[in-house]
């Protein structure tokens, strides 16, 4: 529920000399508002911001628009309170730690929400009842009461630092340098003495002349240098150090001042058991300030007075919280709304500012002219004016024009006479606008007729027709701009071609001139702008939809801000932005509702609309935004895990720790403006994680990366002033296998295992090499040597024994020891590498092309590039092939073997310069050639014309592994086809 706002504009008299008068804007916060009980003992508002209202039944936590209520442990009962919730005093130490009192004292832990004593009454540690706490420079909290023996004393020391007998401790207080001050009474305060205390040491002085009752509440209120404002039947300011007591001047006998508290701007508030009294700090002047009417004499005793940050003054009382704020309210409203009450303004329609003073056009009253805050009227009853229902009005050619149920008729400001002949009839509605450079357009309200110009006299100058019946008519000068269903325009020096512009849907209200050549039009469907230059017309964009969409009239001030008056209240809009702001009662505003034209800038530039319950006046220069920055607070944290939360608390730690697995985390924020509350708004941002501001109080992050981040807020007003911001550690905490020693593992055991599968692969290909390199020297030692053998012994046995078969059998013993050789070179690992195919193909060659001319080409070649074993044995074999059949068929007298080194991929070329051919015929040399290449991922291909010789080209990756291709499934393929002519086998 909304705190209730009563104006306190009437000073109620109390025996008191009153002079100066101060107004406060007074509202009233009580049960019915959420507080816990109407009975306020102490008021303190916290660094994060928050109000914190001690009361009969618990502690309230207060953020301007409702109460959290925590209240002691369950059966805890104090000897001096009927019953266990009523807590007396509140004091924040320099942690942010809340210390309270309730017969002991205790803290609020924050962190749990809950209240702990740490010295009950009815505790084995109680060391006496406890009334009052505070904390000295050095953070120490203090306590103060009845003390067995009296005295005040840091709560962790065991005994108290001063010691009275049968005395009441009041109001302990810190000051800059460290000293903590009090005040003692006996039990009929008919005496008093002051007490400070300072590093151990305590002195006392007798106050004279001041009296306290045990109802007193805050006593003193240090006012520096060692004096102090004093409360009582005698309050007055005593310096310490001389002794010295000066009363209050012309305190009433009997008045009790129950507390006393010294406001930044150096006045005095004494709180009475009826109201509060503010003393001037200059003249010393008493000011009674009524909080309400109809409330009992105990409700308006005020027991504690504390002024917050924005300078707000809190009273704490027995009938609630009460909000006192000074700053002066821009608006003033002019009248009643009551059609019969003389003293006031009725239904205002359109308005003038005149010399002498705001002419008023209204419905019923005729018209009220407002000067210097008297209201004189002319009407039709009174003789001095045609009507009493006033359309229009409008000041033009030295005369005050009226449009009413009557006519139009003319009255003169000087002279405050009106003629009474109607001058022209007029239907309901009609309007009246200054034409340029002399003259009044009028038009009287009937769709049939015409728009005319009139003279001083009424007479008709010039008519218009443009078809329609306006709203309102504006003269620039050149065009006539009509407001209709739309806007349009008549050329005035042509008189006609009407034209229309665009929003033919809605209805233009005003039509006001702005800066730049634009037109403002007030419509049904909002503010909309018109350039009169390139005839663009639009509608304004807004940040958030307007309260009222029906906007009546559009003026620009000198700042460029806009004033709407509206359906539903004033607005301030900023057109480049489209930030707006509404003003309403809380603001002096009692307008809900404004009229069509009801506006008027006087002299001074104070602004006027006029509405159904009157006028509101005020100056736009006065019209600021908020004087304090807002702040905002983290209320809570809550932490989910799979939709079950599994933490929820105020949050007070410098950092929050979302454990693994965590689904969500929340927070709550409080957005802070006392003097405004309904008037802020929280906005958010989690660093590395949302791209901008988000505005909200309710903030939910589901599945956030683990990591850390800092979580910012800050408050704004609707003003745009932003307050400080407010930031948080959020530490999202890493599953197992989202950290980096997890990762880290992984990576070791991926290595160790990368590294375990090339050792074993490394391990296999020594073995294989070691394989081929016994096969290759089994095959040279073993088999090679028998067959040279077996080639040798044939030769001999030709030389005793002519036989042709053993020349056979020894040709063929050495062209097997020639195939047994290469074998031998395929197998060696240590022939593994580009330069021994160079040299084997160096004796092919030097065998098979024996009398011929020919040589190797090498072309980039790197001889110690490693070369795979299969790519090696299968290029030698489809050179040696080739060789084969150039010396076969082509009879060539040169022939050429290119090796060229193309990055990843070898090719080798034997070129000769024989015969050539056209037409292959099918057979097993070109296919087998073809399948040799391909099966080491290569390709083969022949280019032959007859009489210019033959080339061919296998080309082959460096590296290819052997058995790449399944040898199962290979079987021959087709001749490939030759591009130039088919080459032949």
């Amino acid at each position: 529920m909304a705190p209730r706002l009563l104006l306190a504009a009437a000073f109620l008299a109390m025996a008191l000399p009153v002079s100066a008068r101060q107004e406060a804007r007074v509202t009233r916060i009580d049960a019915r508002d959420g507080l816990s009980h109407n009975t306020v003992n102490d008021i303190l508002q916290s660094q994060d911001g928050y109000l914190w209202v001690a009361t009969y039944d618990g502690l309230n936590r207060y953020n301007g628009r409702e109460f959290e209520v925590l209240r002691l442990p369950p059966g805890f009962r104090s000897e001096r309170q009927a019953h266990s919730n009523v807590i007396d005093n509140l004091v924040e130490d320099d942690q942010g730690r809340i210390w309270f009192t309730s017969g002991g004292v205790g803290y609020l832990d924050r962190s749990e929400s809950r209240l702990i004593m740490v010295n009950p009454t009815d505790g084995p540690n109680f060391r006496g009842q406890v009334y009052r706490a505070t904390v000295d420079t050095g953070g120490r909290v203090w306590e103060c009461g009845s003390l067995l023996p009296g005295g005040c004393r840091p709560v962790s020391t065991a005994s108290p630092i001063a010691v009275s007998e049968d005395q009441h401790i009041w109001d302990p207080a810190p000051d800059d340098t460290g000293r903590i001050w009090w005040v003692e009474t006996d039990s009929l305060g008919a005496s008093m003495q002051m007490f400070v205390a300072h590093e151990g040491n305590v002195s006392s002085r007798l106050v004279p002349g001041a009296r306290l009752k045990p109802s007193v509440q805050q006593a003193i209120t240090l006012s520096g240098d060692g004096k102090a404002w004093i409360a009582g039947e005698h309050p007055g300011l005593f310096d310490f150090w001389t002794g010295s007591f000066e009363a209050v001047e012309e305190w009433p006998d009997g008045q009790l001042a129950a507390t006393v508290q010294e406001l930044s701007d150096g006045s005095v508030l004494f709180g009475t058991e009826n109201g509060l009294v503010r003393m001037d700090a200059r003249s010393g002047h008493l000011t009674k300030i009524s909080l309400t009417e109809g409330t009992s004499p105990i409700g308006l005793w005020i027991q504690e007075i504390m002024e917050d940050r924005e300078g707000l003054v809190w009273l704490g009382t027995r009938s609630g919280l009460y909000r006192l704020d000074w700053a002066p309210l821009p608006f003033r409203h002019l009248g009643t709304g009551s059609a019969n009450d003389s003293d006031g303004l009725p239904v205002a329609l359109e308005m003038i500012a005149h010399a002498r003073g705001i002419w008023v056009g209204t419905l019923g009253r005729g018209v009220v002219r407002v000067e210097d805050g008297r209201y004189v009227e002319y009407s039709r009853r009174q003789g001095t004016l045609c009507g009493d229902q006033v359309w229009s009005l409008q000041q033009a050619m030295g005369a005050m024009w009226t449009l009413t149920e009557a006519g139009l008729c003319r009255l003169d400001p000087g002279s405050a006479e009106a003629s009474m002949r109607v001058l022209r009839p007029s239907k309901d509605g009609g309007v009246l606008a200054p034409a340029r450079p002399t003259g009044l357009w009028f038009w009287p309200g009937d769709s049939h007729s015409p728009i005319v110009r009139l003279d001083v006299d009424g007479a008709e100058i010039e008519s218009l027709d443009p078809e329609m019946g306006p709203w309102s008519i504006f003269d620039d000068g050149r065009y006539l701009w009509l407001g209709g269903y739309g806007i349009h325009r008549i050329d005035l020096a042509s008189g006609d071609g009407l034209e229309t512009f665009g929003m033919i849907s809605n209805i233009v209200f005003d039509i006001r001139e702005g800066a730049d050549s634009l037109l403002w039009l007030a419509t049904d469907a909002g503010p909309a702008v018109l350039d009169r230059r390139t005839t663009e017309l639009r509608l304004l964009e807004t940040e958030r939809p307007l309260p009222g969409r029906v906007t009546y009239t559009a003026i620009e001030d000198e700042e460029g801000w806009l004033w709407l008056g509206s359906n539903r209240g004033l607005i301030k809009l900023e057109p480049g932005t489209g930030r707006f702001r509404v003003f309403g009662p809380e603001d002096g505003v009692m307008n809900i509702e404004f009229d069509r034209r009801a506006f008027a800038r006087g002299p001074d530039g104070t602004f006027y609309f006029g509405g159904l319950d009157g006028v509101t006046a005020f100056h736009p220069d006065l019209v600021r935004p908020n004087r304090f920055a807002p702040t905002v607070a983290l209320a809570s944290a809550r932490i989910e895990e799979s939709g079950r939360p599994i933490r929820s608390l105020p949050v007070v730690e410098q950092a929050l720790r979302v454990p693994p697995g965590a689904h969500s985390f929340t927070f709550r924020l409080d957005p802070m403006l006392f003097s405004d509350p309904t008037r802020v708004e929280a906005r958010y941002r989690l660093l590395d994680y949302d791209p901008d501001w988000v505005s909200g109080h309710e903030v939910r992050y589901t599945r956030v990366p683990p990591g850390r981040y800092t979580f910012e807020a800050a408050a704004a007003s609707i003003d745009g002033l932003a307050g400080p911001v407010t930031s948080l550690e959020v530490n999202v905490m890493p599953r197992a296998w989202q950290t980096w020693w997890f990762r880290l593992m992984v990576l070791i055991a991926a290595v160790s295992i990368v590294w375990a599968f090339a050792s074993v692969r490394a391990g296999h290909r020594r073995r294989l090499e070691a394989l081929r390199l016994r096969i290759a020297t089994d095959l040279h030692d073993e088999v090679g040597s028998h067959l040279s053998g077996i080639a040798m012994m044939a030769d001999v046995i030709r030389g005793r024994v002519t036989d042709p078969r053993l020349e056979k059998i020894s040709s063929s013993a050495r062209e097997m020891v020639q195939r047994l050789r290469e074998i031998v070179w395929a197998v060696d690992p240590a022939a593994d590498r580009a330069g021994t195919l160079i040299e084997h193909l160096d004796e092919i060659a030097a065998t098979m092309l024996a009398g011929r001319s020919w040589v190797i080409d090498v072309d980039g070649f790197d001889e110690e590039r490693p070369m795979g074993m299969e790519v090696r044995h299968q290029v030698a074999l489809v050179v040696r092939e080739a060789l084969h059949n150039a010396v076969r068929h082509a009879d060539p007298g040169h022939v050429a073997i290119e090796l060229s080194d193309q990055r990843d991929w070898l090719e080798v070329a034997v070129v000769d310069d024989g015969c050539g051919f056209e037409n292959p015929k099918p057979g097993h040399g070109l296919a087998s050639m073809t399948e040799r290449a391909e099966s080491v991922g290569g390709t083969f291909s022949v280019d032959s014309s007859p009489g210019l010789g033959t080339r061919a080209t296998i080309r082959v990756p460096w590296i290819s592994a052997a058995g790449r291709r399944d040898r199962a499934m290979r079987r021959p393929g087709p001749v490939p086809t030759v591009e130039a002519t088919p080459g032949r086998e």
